[in-house]
């Protein structure tokens, strides 16, 4: 079965969407979600609603293509394909004691989607850049919703407004407003040594390129030799974090007047500390990825509207060698936020890191980040993508994905969850964050972990408010630290 959009379409007057910001080009990525509701989901309203969707995303039924100016999404109409299946066997799509987490192994969530072909993608090919899969599990009642996303059609903001729309019009509710679809040129930058040094500055992550049989090779086996894990923090306990960050600045004397650090910027330091304690290599820089869509319709800077389709993200990295405190860390995380949100900052980013990506995508080149000692903040915390597409089932919704890397900070809201007695339990306010770490390391790094949100229950002090210098003997200090209070407690 395959849905074809309405029409006329958003993009009615136009036969391609071109894409000439390098920054849209995320070829080699796709997003595969699952969205879980405890109830039927009605194969026919849901083609229906389908159908208007796409035609105010009418990108997501077009083609990817290459010419000499470059690459462009031919708007096609094609019809996506939708699959409808029932499981008469599975006993629950994920045991219950992890089905507040978001981030799963590929092989717990794979066979409820279509996968994109990037590849066939790239090559020209007539494959969709979207699918979708409902799978009834009739022993639990729920429906399961798989979606797979060629990255190049847009960020999770722009995933998450295609979602909203979707469940608003299965619903017979109004939909949210249409999405835009401007693209920006940006000018070439400068090749002499000047410009080598603004992407030493403003890109290091670009300065090198790699066949893509390197890239997949390098991820193969960090897969092999590394394991995820999956950290929960309760408001109560990410409140304490940044209290604990303002504590620190109280206690060093810093002007209250001076930046605040946001509950984020603690949870991001905290989780820096956490890699410094527990590895052997400290981390010397942060790649922060975040949205550069503005709340305004600023008709000068249509490229930052808050609706605008598209890959609407940068990963401006900043050094976190020269700070150790938790405030310290969440501050130098928040000046560097406000230095990365000024216009100047942004334009310069985009134009260097747009035509790097262009220019080794002509070559069949990809980029390989975070390197060693770099750590890659990526929050969707705010972007509740489960609880904004319910689908008629609020607060009952729950959101999965997969794809976890070393050193990458994946965090998201909590799953609300089913409790034994039927009740819901919102977790309303609770992230869950997942990356990956070597697996010999992912037992120590869970218990300092624990450790850590019992010192914060009852008030005492963390690891990571140990101010100590950086490197080898900073890395031997905690750890000898953190063993003696590992046999202290086991003696309690």
């Amino acid at each position: 079965m395959s849905v074809a959009p309405e029409l006329p379409t958003t993009l009615n007057d136009r036969e391609a969407l071109r894409l000439p910001d390098g920054n849209d080009l995320y070829l080699q990525l796709k997003l595969n979600t699952c969205h879980v509701f405890p109830g039927d989901v009605d194969p026919v309203r849901f083609r229906q609603a389908l159908a208007k969707t796409l035609a105010r995303f009418p990108h997501a039924a077009g083609r990817l293509r290459h010419d000499e100016q470059g690459w462009r999404i031919d708007l096609t109409n094609s019809p996506v394909p939708v699959e409808v299946v029932e499981d008469r066997k599975r006993d629950e799509i994920l045991p219950s004691d992890i089905r507040h987490s978001v981030v799963h192994k590929s092989e717990d969530v794979q066979n409820f989607h279509i996968p994109v072909s990037l590849e066939g993608a790239v090559m020209g090919e007539d494959v969709p850049l979207i699918t979708f899969k409902l799978t009834k599990l009739t022993k639990t009642g729920e429906t399961v919703l798989g979606l797979s996303w060629n990255h190049v059609l847009g960020d999770a903001t722009t995933l998450k407004i295609l979602m909203q729309t979707l469940s608003q019009y299965y619903q017979g509710l109004p939909p949210p407003p249409s999405p835009t679809f401007h693209k920006r040129t940006w000018p070439q930058p400068p090749s002499d040594k000047e410009g080598e040094a603004l992407y030493e500055q403003y890109v290091p992550h670009m300065l090198k390129s790699y066949p893509l049989a390197d890239v997949i090779a390098k991820y193969t086996a960090e897969a092999l030799t590394s394991s995820m894990v999956d950290f929960t923090f309760t408001k109560a306990q990410q409140d304490k974090l940044l209290a604990l960050a303002n504590k620190q600045r109280a206690q060093n004397g810093r002007d209250e007047a001076a930046v605040k650090v946001t509950q984020q910027d603690a949870l991001s330091a905290y989780l820096i500390t956490l890699h410094n304690r527990c590895l052997d290599k400290p981390i010397h820089n942060a790649m922060y990825m975040m949205n550069y869509r503005t709340r305004s319709e600023d008709e000068n800077a249509l490229y930052r509207h808050p609706r605008n389709a598209g890959n609407c993200i940068y990963l401006p990295t900043f050094d976190v060698s020269a700070s150790h405190s938790l405030h310290d860390l969440a501050r130098t995380i928040r000046n560097n936020i406000v230095k990365a949100r000024t216009t100047e900052f942004l334009e310069t980013y985009l134009m260097l890191n747009g035509n790097a990506q262009k220019d080794a995508l002509e070559t069949g080149r990809f980029h390989i980040y975070p390197a060693e000692s770099v750590v890659l903040i990526n929050s969707l915390a705010k972007d509740d993508l489960g609880r904004t597409a319910h689908f008629g089932f609020p607060g009952k919704s729950q959101y999965y994905t997969d794809v976890s890397w070393e050193r990458m900070f994946r965090i998201f809201p909590a799953n609300p969850v089913k409790k034994d007695d039927g009740r819901w339990e919102s977790n309303e306010g609770s992230v869950v964050v997942a990356f990956r770490v070597k697996t010999e390391l992912k037992d120590k790094m869970t218990a300092m972990y624990e450790d850590d949100m019992r010192s914060l229950a009852h008030d005492q002090p963390l690891g990571s408010e140990m101010s100590l210098p950086s490197g080898k003997l900073s890395w031997l200090v905690r750890n000898i630290v953190w063993v003696l209070r590992q046999r202290f407690r086991s003696k309690e």
